[in-house]
């Protein structure tokens, strides 16, 4: 009766899920669910009464969702409008196999070899481009996607039920409605039954997200300083936190930091990924899942403030 065991049952439907819904309360209200309702529980309603394609309709989060249908023998794959959640495939003469992982889905199938294509591309561009991966024959379902695979035809179908360019245009900015819809999606994230912690480099980004947090409380905030002076962003992370009154800790990552953590970080990715802030931000979330299971980050902001 545990509804957070997977995959759960829906009539004839059996569904996998990993992520998180952040509008969960706005739904539990909408449907007249508890308001403690799990994740799972959730997503269990919603796909009793609704297909994939309008359940990412309803849900706000970071989410890959597997559902089978035994009447149909459909599998659908489906990830979140930025694919914040990654999820993996890869289609033989045995079927399909898929995780959230791609080093566990390279070792279910006992076999990979490297796409020089795709070397050429990360070489070029310092990431594998979706719906590539670094392997041949295994691919990701792209940002705000749903992959359908028919068991019987061995069919694939691919549905976009969310395109970024439909969101593009020349609208003029409103300072005020950017606020309310920023500090609304800040606030969604930190409906979390357990304390958060925040990240603060003193960019523009991070900078932001504390000042949007609505709470209570202080918040926790964690900082990665340098013992070069040139990368050390101190004397700015220092300001964020004495302007929003935070309760910070900082870590230092120096020429102590060897070869082990680098080989430490390199284990952690599924392909190559050539962003060297991965290491300081790597040690900083270790640092910080010693206090904490939940911590925002503000990623990409610098570019769009």
């Amino acid at each position: 009766n545990d509804t957070g065991l997977q995959p759960f049952k829906i009539g004839e439907k059996y569904a996998l899920y990993n992520g998180e819904i952040y509008n969960k309360t706005e739904i539990s209200k909408q449907y007249n669910l508890s308001i403690l309702s799990s994740d799972t529980e959730i997503l269990i309603h919603l796909l009793a009464n609704n297909k994939l394609a309008d359940v990412t309709q309803i849900i706000n989060g970071m989410y890959a969702i597997a559902v089978y249908s035994e009447r149909s023998q459909e599998l659908e794959l489906a990830v979140d409008q930025y694919g914040q959640k990654p999820l993996f495939y890869h289609i033989d003469k045995m079927g399909i196999s898929f995780s959230t992982n791609l080093k566990s889905l390279v070792k279910l199938n006992k076999t990979a070899n490297f796409s020089e294509e795709m070397i050429v591309d990360y070489l070029n561009l310092g990431v594998v481009p979706s719906p590539n991966t670094i392997f041949k024959d295994y691919y990701k379902v792209q940002p705000g996607s749903i992959l359908s695979y028919d068991l019987d035809t061995l069919e694939v179908n691919k549905i976009k039920y969310w395109d970024i360019e439909n969101h593009i245009g020349n609208k003029k900015f409103n300072y005020n409605e950017f606020v309310e819809i920023f500090e609304k999606s800040v606030n969604l994230r930190l409906e979390s039954d357990v304390p958060f912690a925040a990240f603060v480099s003193g960019g523009l980004d991070s900078t932001a997200v504390i000042k949007g947090i609505k709470s209570q409380n202080p918040v926790n905030t964690f900082s990665m300083l340098f013992e070069n002076e040139k990368y050390n962003e101190e004397i700015w992370s220092n300001a964020v936190a004495n302007k929003y009154k935070t309760i910070h800790t900082t870590s230092t990552m120096s020429k102590k930091n060897n070869f082990n953590d680098l080989q430490e970080v390199v284990k952690t990715l599924d392909e190559p990924y050539a962003d060297i802030s991965l290491i300081p931000t790597y040690l900083l979330s270790k640092e910080i899942s010693k206090h904490y299971k939940v911590a925002i980050s503000g990623d990409g902001g610098d570019e769009l403030f």
